[in-house]
């Protein structure tokens, strides 16, 4: 067998988890239309339809979950009540009182039963001290015991409890502490109350009656005997008063007292005042009367005037006739007489007429030796008196050998009680016929008597018959000895008690069984699982019926057999065989053998040779030996859903631990389905709080209109802080006033009974925002009363979004109107060139001349040209495809005229069917721009042509100007050198002059001639573009300046990193022009500074070089990048006034622009821009 988890048969409600987790994730049905609205620009109406469409639906199923859920939580409400009804009636009617106290001692908690034990009302005993309803004798020990209950385990004590009649009872304590474990403080304490009066009584009794029979076997003297008997037998009954009452001509005489003066001995009473008495006599029976004041049996004035309420008349018998009686009297109080004193009584009524019979035999003797000469037959006549009387005793008596232990003589009596024949029996010891198990105890009690320790010894044991079966008995043993001292002989009297501990081992298996069931019943209260509960019921289970081992199982859906709980016998049942072959259960299984009968049968079983029996299939390989078994059903409901079985008691088993087992396994079943339920209730509670708390609902209870509960969803809805914002405020303040006469009529609807639906309407927010919600009240009536549970579902976003959606399908249908362009909208069916136009804007009817009713009598095919109808089915299988189609056709108009046109054509699917949506555009205009364009490509081509001849021939006369115009200079600047060199000095002044001007003029015109070479090349160069580190170029373009001018002292500021995606080349030639300006004309000022870098503006870069040298006039900005055009004179600053006018070439062939700041002698700033 094996174990199974806590959790193997539990499922939750498939339905309400996909329930719950819908509607967790409802938060998308409001972010759906914000999302479509978002997009409505590019969404075409039907597409918004289509969106519309789809979360109505999905609200509309939302709806319903949220009605679902609505239903599930009436229900799971409805089974909360149920079960907590169920289980206040079971621990209200419980066999046990059941007491909770706080840690000043007062009742904060007690059941019916408890209540009922004490005898007040549930609503009394609250918040009362525990200690007023505690006999005062016993306080003092239960507020030590309080201090033992702060260790958290379970304690017991035995008190005396009052009743409101003023009675006690005994009772048993098993409390536990609820806290405050090892600090001394007792904290909140349970307590289980179990009436254990009849126990303790029964204990008393028996107590006292051995007393009683130790008195009667060690006193000879009549009168002294009964004054103590009656004393002993008062006290153990608890009698206020007893008195003995001998029996005379005229009456009766009182002889003994117990608890009344000495002046009642010797007063004489009649028939008439003692009728009860008589009764007794008469019956021989002890006569019980507990209400005096109303029983038709006495005198009635005549107990009144002694005080006595209840009273019970005992026959005391000489033989079988009556000699009087005793009377025991109840006087204080509300005490009575009860079953187990009446049976004392008859007991005590046995034992005195024996003893009367001893003493009166006695006193005969005494007088009949007192006169020696009649010694001899006076002994004769006693010993034939004492032999009869020897054997028609009532009671067995022997007489044995001490040394030896063998019977001398036996008696009648104990020959009928022990089945032997007295010939039989004188030749037995007295110790073969004890029970092996009672043989030590009785000898040690002779050995003392032997010994003179004591005079005698009583002592109940077991005596085994001469069938084999056993009695109780209870053995008086004296021990004669002779003149000397030497023990002689021992005589024992023996009563039959067997019926007596037959009675109280009954009584004991019922306390232990009640007590059981009461463990059972707590632990329902205190075990966590259903395995630990299982376990415990099963410990009980064993204890009470002293098994080694056993299993509770139940059976489950698939019919098989699972585990609860297990004793833990030593074995593997993984590893077991048996005649079926080898087991090994997965979780469950099925029964076979005896125990399986149990399931098959439906009753228990229960074998003392389970070997043997019909059924047996063997044990399992592994299994210890069963002795015996008990196997009981478990059942609910009158259907078997389980059992118990238990193994190997020492004895074996009885129909009466069946019964008992049976009572148990009532409990058991009671404690398993109460632990059941609280498992199911409290996964259905953490499923609802889990629903309250976690839904995007807002919830509210409220009673009276006033918010008694909220949910976090209300609390965010309403902008409160917290709970606590919203508890205590009005319904009516939380909605907008125009609701609140139709909130009060619904209020109304719903005390009825009647269910209102669910209505929209407005609430009014903490900081006074006014939103739409759906509001659905459900109504029920709880401890508060009439109360309204709200559940709302805002709706305010869902609201804007369908207003937005009105606004964005009349928005479209006015684009859609309002376009110049045509828009068909017609099914793409697999014959789509039938297909009819469902939709069509003004536009198309324009353009083709027909009216909105004709077009949608329209199909495709009515508006195209039959040329093209081939191709429809190839479009088709386009579309299919890429789901878009651009191409242009030829469309018929009304009057017969062709329309060139471009259609733009989507598909979707609208309602399960495919749709076709086209723009369709006139492009009559744009044929004949592109014929125009056509011709002006042609002109083009011509004119492109003979600009290339130009080129030619402009790249040629440069070729020419660059070679013939130079020879001539360097000639000249040659021949100018020469002269100058020959002729130094021969030269007057002048004349150097001019031939320097010549020099310098021939060398102007050859960097003229340069630069203008540079800038034609810069307008025929081909741009490769790359990433070009403008930063890097900057700073080397400076350091060759420096090194050229190194005593010049210019700070230079390059910024890093800046980057350009341009032609290197070129690029670096722009920037060589510009930073050899920027250092050319700060060449004259002080703490000259060049600044090269970047800047982001209006989403460009725009790059610059900055100075502050000699600056320009700002009026003559224009005039910066012609070629030639310079604006300083060349004696303070040399060059040819092409460097601008190359860098705007360079900067324009980038795509890009130049622009220049400046102001005279402030400095100039030129910024460019690349594309």
């Amino acid at each position: 067998m094996q174990k199974r988890s806590g959790s193997g048969k539990k499922k939750t409600c498939a339905k309400t988890a996909k329930t719950g987790s819908a509607a967790l994730k409802r938060p998308s049905l409001r972010l759906s239309p914000e999302k479509s609205v978002k997009k409505t620009g590019t969404v075409s109406r039907s597409e918004m339809e289509r969106l519309f469409r789809e979360r109505t639906e999905e609200l509309r199923i939302h709806q319903i979950e949220l009605e679902t859920q609505n239903e599930e939580l009436r229900t799971s409400q409805r089974l909360f009540e149920a079960s907590r009804r169920k289980y206040a009636d079971l621990y209200d009617l419980a066999p046990v009182g059941y007491f909770s106290l706080d840690t000043a001692g007062l009742i904060t908690e007690v059941n019916l039963t408890g209540a009922g034990l004490l005898g007040y009302d549930k609503q009394f005993l609250l918040s009362k001290p525990f200690l007023l309803f505690i006999e005062s004798g016993d306080r003092t020990i239960f507020e030590q015991k309080r201090a033992v209950f702060a260790t958290g385990s379970r304690r017991e004590c035995e008190i005396r409890l009052l009743r409101k009649d003023g009675s006690f009872f005994y009772a048993r304590l098993e409390c536990a502490s609820r806290g405050n474990k090892g600090t001394g403080d007792p904290g909140h304490i349970r307590m289980a109350i179990i009436d254990i009066t009849e126990r303790k009584q029964a204990d008393e009794l028996n107590e006292a009656m051995g007393r009683i029979h130790t008195i009667l076997h060690a006193k000879i003297r009549f009168d002294s005997i009964m004054q103590q008997v009656v004393a002993e037998a008062s006290k153990a009954l608890g009698c206020d008063t007893a008195a003995v009452s001998l029996r005379t001509a005229n009456g009766w005489t009182v002889r003994y007292v117990s608890g009344l003066p000495a002046s009642v001995i010797g007063s004489m009473m009649n028939d008439e005042e003692e009728p009860h008495a008589v009764l007794a006599i008469q019956t021989k029976e002890p006569v019980v009367v507990n209400a005096a004041a109303a029983d038709p049996r006495v005198n009635r004035e005549h107990l009144k005037k002694w005080g006595i309420r209840a009273v019970m008349v005992v026959p005391i018998l000489e033989g079988s006739e009556p000699v009087g009686v005793i009377f025991f009297n109840h006087q204080s109080g509300r005490r009575v007489f009860e079953t187990g004193h009446v049976n004392f009584a008859r007991e005590l009524c046995n034992a005195l007429s024996l003893a009367l019979a001893n003493a009166k035999l006695f006193e005969q003797l005494q007088s009949e030796l007192h006169e020696r000469g009649k010694a001899e037959k006076s002994l004769r006549r006693s010993e034939e008196e004492l032999r009869a009387m020897f054997d028609s005793s009532g009671v067995g008596i022997s007489q044995a050998d001490p040394a030896t232990g063998r019977l001398l003589r036996v008696n009648r009596r104990w020959t009928r009680m022990m089945g032997y024949a007295e010939a039989e029996l004188k030749d037995m010891t007295f110790s073969e016929l004890t029970h092996p198990d009672d043989r030590q105890a009785d000898w040690e009690g002779f050995s003392r008597l032997v010994r003179g320790e004591i005079q005698s010894y009583e002592v109940e044991k077991r005596l085994i018959r001469k069938d084999g079966g056993v009695i109780w008995c209870l053995v008086t043993v004296n021990l004669i000895r002779d003149a000397a001292g030497k023990p002689v002989r021992t005589v024992g009297v023996i009563s039959d008690i067997t019926d007596r501990r037959l009675s109280d081992a009954r009584i004991l298996r019922q306390n232990r069984m009640l007590d059981g069931i009461n463990r059972i019943l707590g632990a329902a209260l205190t075990s966590r699982t259903e395995e630990d509960l299982g376990s415990i019921c099963l410990a009980i289970a064993e204890e009470v019926s002293q098994s080694k081992f056993g299993f509770i199982g139940d059976i489950g859906r698939d019919d098989l057999f699972y585990i609860i709980a297990m004793s833990s016998p030593g074995w593997d049942p993984g590893t077991m065989n048996d005649k079926t072959g080898q087991h090994r259960p997965a979780g469950g299984f099925k029964l076979h053998g005896l125990y399986g009968r149990v399931l098959v049968d439906g009753k228990p079983l229960l074998a003392n040779n389970p070997a043997s029996h019909e059924h047996s299939i063997g044990l399992p390989q592994g299994h210890p030996p069963l002795t015996a078994i008990l196997g009981v059903p478990l059942r609910f409901n009158g259907k078997i859903i389980g059992m118990i079985g238990l193994a190997n008691r020492k004895d074996g088993y009885t129909t009466e631990d069946s019964d008992a087992l049976a009572s148990l396994s009532v409990a058991m079943v009671q404690a398993l389905m109460r632990k059941r339920a609280e498992q199911a209730l409290r996964v259905s509670e953490e499923r609802y709080r889990s629903l309250v708390t976690l839904t995007p609902f807002p919830m509210f209870l409220s009673s009276g209109y006033r918010i008694q509960w909220t949910n976090p969803a209300a609390v965010r809805i309403f902008n409160a802080r917290s709970e606590a914002d919203l508890l205590g405020r009005s319904l009516l303040d939380l909605f907008h006033a125009s609701y609140h006469e139709d909130i009060k009529k619904r209020v109304a609807l719903l005390r009825k009974g009647m269910f209102t639906g669910t209505v929209e309407e407005k609430i009014i927010t903490l900081n006074g925002e006014v939103r739409d919600v759906e509001v659905t009240p459900v109504s029920f009536v709880s401890d508060t009363g009439f109360t309204t549970l709200l559940i709302l579902n805002d709706t305010t976003e869902r609201k804007q979004a369908e207003a937005s959606l009105r606004e964005n399908e009349e928005q479209f249908e006015r684009l859609f109107q309002a376009t110049n362009d045509g828009i068909v909208m017609h099914p793409l069916t697999t014959d789509s060139i039938q297909s009819t136009f469902i939709h069509a804007n003004d536009a198309i009817c324009r353009m083709l001349g027909y009216s909105p009713e004709e077009m949608k009598r329209l199909a495709v095919s009515d508006i195209i040209l039959q040329e093209d109808a081939e191709s429809v089915s190839h479009e088709r299988e386009i579309m299919l495809r890429d789901r878009v189609l651009l191409h242009q056709k030829t469309l018929l108009a009304k009057n017969g005229s062709r329309i060139p046109v471009e259609i733009n054509t989507r598909i979707f699917e609208h309602r399960g069917v495919l749709m076709a949506l086209s723009v369709i555009r006139d492009i009559t205009e744009r044929k004949r721009s592109e014929e125009a364009l056509q011709n002006l490509n042609a002109e083009l081509s011509g004119n492109l042509e003979e600009l290339a001849a130009l080129n030619r021939e402009q790249e040629a006369f440069i070729y020419s100007v660059s070679h013939d115009l130079r020879e001539p200079l360097r000639s000249i600047a040659g021949f100018s050198e020469l002269l100058a060199k020959q002729y130094d000095g021969v030269l007057d002044k002048r004349a150097g002059d001019y031939l320097n001007r010549v020099t310098m003029g021939a060398t102007r015109m050859n960097r003229i001639i340069d630069d203008l070479l540079q800038l034609s090349g810069v307008s025929r160069r081909g741009i490769a573009r790359e990433t070009v580190d403008m930063s890097g170029i900057a700073a080397g373009i400076i350091g060759e300046l420096r090194e050229a001018q190194p005593d010049r002292k210019v700070a230079a500021d390059v910024q890093a990193p800046v980057s350009a995606e341009a032609d290197p080349g070129l690029i670096e030639l722009a920037l060589s022009n510009l930073l050899r300006n920027a250092w050319k004309f700060t060449a004259g000022t002080e703490n000259a500074r060049i600044e090269f870098g970047a800047a982001a503006q209006a989403g460009k870069t725009v790059y610059y070089v900055k100075d502050n040298g000699a600056g320009f006039d700002p009026e003559l900005a224009g005039r910066l990048f012609l070629p030639f055009q310079r604006l300083h004179p060349e004696l303070d600053f040399e060059g040819t006034g092409i460097g601008l006018a190359i860098v705007d070439r360079i900067v324009r062939r980038h795509g890009g622009a130049i622009w220049a700041e400046g102001k005279k002698n402030a400095g100039a700033a030129f910024y460019f821009t690349l594309t």
